[in-house]
């Protein structure tokens, strides 16, 4: 099996430690629990996988910390990068329109 790295129970991502093929096992552990996800897609390492699934909209967190917000639903074990995440730190737009900074 496959490790990712999962840094807060809060995280709805982690980091593989291995480039993962499509319907490959990861596994991970956080707050001394175990759990594990099978890959939808191939995922390069180092790349984020989704733990859960998100929704459009949703906060993608890494380290505790919102690090952007999906631009489309996000399934489970899917590859988290920047065709399905746009960032919201300097966004006028986000802030105006739905409150965000």
């Amino acid at each position: 099996m496959k490790q990712l790295l999962v840094m807060h129970a809060a995280d709805t991502v982690g980091n593989v430690l291995d480039d993962v093929g499509a319907g490959e096992t990861v596994c991970w552990t956080c707050d001394g629990k175990a759990f594990s996800a099978r890959a939808l897609e191939d995922i390069p390492f180092g790349f984020k996988m989704a733990l859960r699934p998100m929704a459009e909209g949703e906060a993608v967190v890494k380290y505790g910390n919102p690090i952007g917000f999906a631009s489309r639903a996000i399934a489970a074990g899917e590859l988290v990068h920047v065709h399905n995440v746009a960032g919201g730190r300097g966004r006028g737009d986000l802030e105006h329109k739905e409150g965000r900074v």
